[in-house]
């Protein structure tokens, strides 16, 4: 823009527009954004998203109430830190879904490692997945998006209280003895 120029008045005014169009679409993306993240918020059902190598990038706060973690905990962390051994296989296709529209994952029930801090336990939530492949506008795949509703809460049996895994550190929790069998308990 040059002050010397004949066009400046018709320059200028071609530029403010611009820089008017780029501030109401801010203050709508902003507006957008805020809404989604109320609508997360009032959700009874944990929203996740997991990048394309199935590490967390998103996790709503409900992730606390449920399974006892923050959200912030599991921020980087593998999806199959939170998956029982016995369903590790199920969780590949499913928890980390890469199929989209009516050939993704719907109602498939999962049992999730949680935690009761108030009882120093290691619990297992019986939930249920939906999940959709995520891909960029050049069809690559760049992860998941998926819900998690929890459906009943049980005890840990010793096998998943002795089972390897990434679960963030418990170190500081007293160890239990779980029942061998799965013992329901009010979620």
């Amino acid at each position: 823009l040059f002050k010397e120029s004949p066009a400046f008045l018709s320059e200028l005014l071609i530029v403010t527009r611009k820089i008017v169009q780029q501030r109401d679409l801010n203050r709508r993306l902003d507006l957008s954004q805020e809404r989604y993240l109320r609508l997360l918020e009032t959700m009874t059902d944990i929203a996740y998203e997991l990048d394309a190598d199935g590490r967390f990038r998103f996790v709503s706060p409900l992730v606390n109430s449920v399974l006892g973690y923050r959200a912030e905990e599991l921020l980087g962390s593998h999806y199959t830190s939170l998956v029982g051994p016995d369903d590790r296989h199920l969780a590949e296709r499913r928890f980390n879904e890469r199929r989209t529209g009516s050939r993704s994952s719907r109602n498939i029930e999962m049992r999730l490692l949680a935690r009761d801090t108030t009882q120093n336990t290691r619990l297992i939530e019986v939930v249920e997945i939906n999940a959709t492949g995520l891909y960029d506008r050049h069809r690559q795949f760049v992860g998941t998006l998926g819900v998690i509703r929890s459906r009943a809460r049980v005890i840990a049996p010793q096998l998943y209280l002795s089972a390897p895994s990434n679960l963030p550190d418990l170190s500081a929790q007293k160890p239990v003895t779980a029942p061998t069998a799965y013992k329901t308990e009010k979620s």
